[in-house]
């Protein structure tokens, strides 16, 4: 088994390469948008995270990469998921809703509920996660 340790440096090498040649990471954004039908707003989400893991993402004390860290936040009747990583800094909750909101909260996903959005964000997850180191 390969050392995590190189891996991980490895893949920062290969992301900073990417960034400076203007390349998205290879990512399931595709496959994700097949399956389960995403719309405009769930695509944005979905860029965050890519724009985040060409970033490097944020790098966990126990290895791993966090790039959205979604949070779901009722605001005018209606329950947003929106990240808490922004430009690779993990946000406070109302960090991340005044970020969201300069940024249009309007292009971020929402739902009817709580469960529904938590739902759909960890459907979504399953196909973030494979693009993850």
């Amino acid at each position: 088994m390969p050392d995590p340790a190189l891996r991980m440096q490895e893949l920062r090498m290969r992301a900073s390469t990417n960034r400076a040649m203007g390349v998205r990471p290879v990512a399931n954004l595709e496959q994700a948008k097949e399956d389960m039908g995403l719309n405009k707003q769930e695509v944005n989400l979905y860029n965050h995270h890519l724009d985040n893991l060409a970033k490097g993402g944020v790098q966990n004390e126990d290895g791993s990469t966090s790039t959205l860290l979604a949070a779901t936040v009722g605001i005018d009747n209606k329950t947003f998921v929106i990240p808490t990583v922004w430009n690779n800094k993990i946000l406070s909750v109302d960090e991340s809703i005044e970020r969201a909101k300069d940024a249009g909260i309007d292009k971020f996903p929402s739902y009817d509920s709580e469960a529904v959005a938590r739902g759909r964000y960890d459907a979504m997850h399953n196909y973030i996660a494979k693009d993850l180191p």
